[in-house]
């Protein structure tokens, strides 16, 4: 949910360092999934390796970065319209007290 900085812990895999900054965004693009290694070198988690389990505990090293890219899903505009509405009402009700005062 949150980018995060743990202790390296031996043996974990990457599930475990996911669940512990909080899980999954519903906008975490789980396909996308790759482990950057402090020397640079990127390894693809596939999904179903990810949630199989089966990455190399080994393959985590000290200074690695688990990164989870944004789904790259087309815009939708029903969570845009709901991000707003509350904005407009709010500046709608902040224009009409001025104009009221202003009387």
């Amino acid at each position: 949910r949150s980018p995060s900085t743990h202790t390296f812990i031996s043996g974990a895999n990457p599930s475990e360092y996911i669940l512990s900054s909080g899980g999954f965004k519903d906008s975490a693009d789980r396909s996308g999934l790759f482990l950057l290694l402090p020397n640079g070198e990127s390894k693809e988690l596939s999904s179903k390796s990810f949630l199989s389990r089966a990455v190399r505990k080994s393959d985590i090293l000290p200074g690695s970065t688990i990164v989870i890219p944004r789904d790259p899903r087309p815009f939708d505009w029903l969570v845009l319209a709901r991000s707003i509405t509350p904005i407009l009402a709010e500046s709608a009700t902040v224009i009409a007290t001025v104009i009221a005062l202003t009387d």
